[in-house]
């Protein structure tokens, strides 16, 4: 005979199915039919509880879809999730440089003063959130004090905990399945986070990452428009000086006066051949920088002994340096690793970082060359005992046309595209190139290159 329980549960799963989580049932038996009804009852407000943030999230998703701009969208979602998961702190990082830096993008705090710099950045390879970005799951701190003590590396640790924060929620954000950044949860309580909380994170991960990359589009479309603009202002300047110079020269060759004097005229010519070397650098940068954004440079990579290959180059340029009255000197760690590059693009990433080295050093200075094993990358270097780059102005050094303040100290011309070729000829052997320097004390450029996998 059946229990008489049973068609009453059943009852109650049909109401549960239709949406109704308020149900009472016969379940004070202490056996297992009687269990059955106490879970059936227990399940009813979990349910309920669960549906409503489901609710609350696709309402806050909306809200935050209707961003345009990154910063109106972050901002949108500061305001909003506080409802489903506690915070006094949020923060955008995203993946930068093929993939090699995390940059921080945005962030808004409760805690005042900030000491987390806007524009922080650090390598992604090696460091904890890379384990986040390549498993997509979100990772939880409780303690941040304990984690700094355990991790005294850890530099946006020990900035974070300036500014109160003792635990943090790190969430990833996949678009298109492929790791684009993180959100961080932060709070000045400990324990603040348990896996509820991240679990409600992955129910909408896919729709943040999609929105929150969609604002860096929108972004990146307004920067790059505006950029092509400017880019094209100083095309047309850097071209009409060389040909305004040209059409002077010629003009006063053939103008009614006449040039009678062959040297006259010949060195009218030098003067106006030099002016067109500078239109057809220009015109070369541009279409290598047009190149590799088009994705149509075509490297011949092979297999190099990089010490080999800087000895070559060292070799090819010391008269050139001793020349124009520079000392430049070659150091090599004697356990390089190999690396797979095309020689002609990394040697014209090395004579651009040279050239600069030149234009920017006094008469009888030093610039050294070295290359150093370090984290399984060669490190490869240009310093120099120059007038160095004030601090503010090193971002835009690696951009098209991001000039200095400073000027060449030798009557030397620039496109304003050598960094940035060089930073995209480095990024596309999957290395990356930066720059440390200050006023008065020299600059040194370097950049990497992955070691071969044996």
């Amino acid at each position: 005979m059946s229990d008489p329980r049973i068609p009453e549960y059943l009852k109650a799963v049909e109401t549960l199915k239709d949406g109704s989580f308020q149900i009472e049932l016969p379940c004070g038996f202490d056996d297992d039919i009687g269990r059955l009804g106490r879970a059936l009852v227990d399940l009813g407000p979990a349910m309920e509880k669960k549906l409503g943030e489901i609710h609350t999230l696709l309402k806050i998703t909306e809200k935050i879809s209707s961003g345009r701009s990154l910063e109106e969208i972050l901002n949108l979602v500061y305001d909003s999730f506080r409802a489903v998961i506690p915070y006094d702190r949020i923060g955008v990082a995203l993946i930068e440089e093929a993939g090699a830096t995390v940059r921080t993008r945005w962030g808004r705090s409760e805690t005042s003063p900030q000491f987390f710099p806007p524009d922080y950045s650090a390598p992604l390879k090696n460091s904890s959130l890379q384990k986040v970005a390549e498993t997509g799951r979100p990772r939880i701190i409780n303690d941040l004090e304990s984690y700094l003590s355990s991790h005294p590396e850890s530099e946006s640790t020990r900035l974070i905990l300036k500014e109160g924060v003792r635990s943090s929620l790190t969430c990833p954000l996949i678009a298109e399945g492929k790791a684009i950044g993180f959100l961080f949860f932060s709070s000045r309580q400990r324990d603040t986070y348990r896996n509820p909380h991240a679990d409600i994170f992955l129910l909408i991960a896919g729709l943040i990452s999609e929105i929150i990359e969609k604002g860096r589009l929108h972004d990146s479309l307004l920067a790059l428009n505006e950029q092509r603009s400017r880019i094209l202002g100083m095309v047309v300047h850097d071209l009409r000086q060389p040909l305004s110079v040209i059409w002077g020269y010629l003009s006063y060759a053939t103008d009614g006066r006449g040039v009678t004097r062959t040297e006259t005229l010949s060195q009218l010519m030098r003067l106006a051949k030099k002016s067109c070397n500078s239109m057809i650098y220009l015109i070369n940068d541009l279409l290598d920088i047009h190149s590799i954004e088009q994705g149509q440079l075509a490297l011949v990579l092979q297999e190099t002994d990089p010490a080999e290959f800087l000895k070559d180059f060292h070799m090819t340029h010391l008269p050139i340096t001793q020349a124009a009255d520079f000392e430049f000197t070659l150091t090599l760690d004697p356990d390089l690793p190999k690396v797979r590059m095309d020689a002609n693009r990394i040697g014209q990433v090395l004579e651009n970082l040279l050239s600069n080295a030149i234009k920017y050093s006094p008469f009888r200075t030093t610039i050294s060359l070295r290359a150093e094993n370090r984290e399984n990358e060669a490190w490869i270097s240009v310093a120099d005992q120059g007038i160095g780059i004030p601090a503010k102005e090193i971002p835009s050094l690696f951009t098209e046309f991001g000039r200095g303040s400073a000027q060449p100290l030798h009557d030397e011309k620039s496109t304003g595209l050598g960094l940035a070729i060089c930073k995209k000829l480095v990024q596309v052997h999957g290395g990356r190139i930066w720059v440390e320097s200050a006023p008065g004390k020299g600059a040194t450029f370097i950049f990497s290159l992955p070691a071969l996998s044996s």
